[in-house]
């Protein structure tokens, strides 16, 4: 895949480098917001996460009361599991996609 650059923007492959801000991204909300997949408009071929990473297993974790989010991982043939307990929200859905 190319890279696709901008001003104010990159689009590569991820690369192990990357890592190390994931879990500050991960517990930024309005990050998440954004670029968590979990907006309900999108659909299947927009979801970036999907097609971006190349990994065994993805889950999306998604709190009760997300109903946009629980829908959208409904359409995308996710399974819902069990219910965690997150240290800074509380509580969560796992839901596993298909492979």
């Amino acid at each position: 895949m190319t890279a696709i650059e901008t001003e104010r923007l990159l689009l590569r492959l991820p690369q192990l480098a990357d890592a190390a801000a994931l879990p500050g991204l991960h517990c930024d909300p309005v990050a998440m917001e954004f670029i968590g997949g979990v907006h309900p408009d999108c659909g299947e071929g927009e979801w970036p996460v999907r097609l971006w990473l190349d990994v065994d297993r993805l889950v999306s974790v998604i709190a009760p009361a997300n109903v946009g989010s629980q829908r959208l991982a409904e359409r995308l043939g996710c399974t819902r599991g069990e219910t965690v307990e997150l240290a800074d929200t509380g509580p969560a859905v796992v839901w596993e996609h298909p492979r």
